[in-house]
């Protein structure tokens, strides 16, 4: 099936230089709330089983492939384009003692010998102009009874604000928003099993120029909130949360939620 131009917003290179300084083993960490909210979700939503199997495309450095491995069990499979990404990711596995099948090649160009179990697109899709090709292949990957987990970072609002252009630049803002994932089960052919916000502001998320003073200031602010208090439940309110995700099925066992 040929697919139209998702028009990546990331220049070459990009994701070699941003894995440059990345330390392994990569793997959740329950003490990170915006971790913590993945492993919750992902526990709510699966059972182990060693016979499923989960992909996931921008894979490095492997860290929720993993997971999903050292977790429920799932053969891992994964696809990137980064050289530094690739390695990351083998080395990843080999320290926490995950056998994996990683292909060095972009989603739309990559050949499943079989459709999975479980498909993850995490924090991927924002980096597409176009994502409907990178939405229809992931789907298009999904075995009878399978799950797509889409997620997105939440850029708008407080979290724009507090981020540099250049890093806003590299992001699909139209995709970071509740009614853009209400339209994906008619587009896709699937059904919603669960869409919302999780997480609550993540300071790490996100950084101002340097000579926003106000913004850096009230960034250091919200920083030593976080210390304190922990999650802070009234900023989400306002930047609502850090993470949106939605989990969608295809031919699904689970009711729908919509």
């Amino acid at each position: 099936m040929a697919y139209d131009d998702p028009r990546p917003l990331t220049a070459p290179g990009f994701w070699d230089k941003f894995w440059a300084k990345t330390s392994l083993p990569a793997r959740p960490d329950p003490a990170k709330s915006y971790e913590r909210c993945y492993i919750d979700l992902f526990d709510a939503h699966f059972n182990a089983d060693s016979t499923r199997t989960v992909f996931e495309a921008g894979c490095a450095p492997g860290m929720w492939l993993a997971h999903f491995h050292r977790r429920f069990g799932y053969q891992p499979y994964g696809c990137d384009t980064s050289q530094r990404g690739l390695a990351l990711t083998e080395e990843n596995f080999r320290l926490l003692g995950v056998r994996g099948n990683i292909a060095g090649c972009d989603l739309l160009s990559y050949a499943a010998d079989k459709p999975f179990d479980v498909v993850l697109s995490i924090n991927f899709i924002e980096h597409f102009e176009n994502p409907e090709p990178i939405l229809r292949k992931s789907a298009a990957l999904l075995a009878p009874g399978g799950t797509l987990v889409l997620s997105v970072p939440n850029l708008t609002g407080l979290n724009a604000w507090l981020s540099r252009p250049e890093f806003l630049a590299a992001h699909n803002l139209g995709v970071m928003n509740k009614a853009h994932m209400r339209r994906l089960p008619s587009l896709l052919g699937l059904r919603t099993v669960f869409l919302d916000y999780i997480g609550g502001f993540e300071p790490d998320l996100v950084g101002p120029p340097k000579g926003a003073v106000l913004r850096r200031a009230c960034l250091k602010a919200l920083r030593l909130a976080r210390r304190r208090h922990g999650q802070l439940a009234d900023v989400q309110r306002v930047s609502g949360g850090n993470l949106q995700v939605c989990l969608l099925s295809y031919n699904p066992a689970l009711p729908c939620i919509s």
